[in-house]
């Protein structure tokens, strides 16, 4: 990690905050622009495959822009959580 302000120090201990607080993968990646992400926005939300993501589909160019939220940021923490997949129930399994 070249930043200075973003050590490797502070890099390790940010993800090991996130696994500890039960997260099951925490990375981080550079805060330029994501211009593929936003591509693949625009082509999901024309082919109506926005669902209820509101927050990542209402602004493209904010969601694949982090330094439209934080202008001062040279990198972003990527935190998941996998949720459990629902099980089929009996009526929907058998078709």
């Amino acid at each position: 990690m070249g930043d200075p302000v973003l050590s490797q120090a502070y890099a390790d201990e940010v993800l090991s905050v996130g696994r500890a607080a039960g997260l099951h993968r925490v990375g981080i990646a550079s805060a330029e622009p994501f211009d593929q992400a936003r591509r693949a926005l625009d082509e999901r939300a024309a082919a109506g495959l926005s669902a209820t993501m509101a927050f990542t589909y209402r602004n493209p160019a904010r969601s694949s822009r982090a330094r439209r939220a934080w202008s001062n940021g040279s990198a972003e923490a990527m935190p998941t959580r996998c949720s459990p997949a629902a099980r089929p129930t009996e009526s929907t399994s058998s078709a």
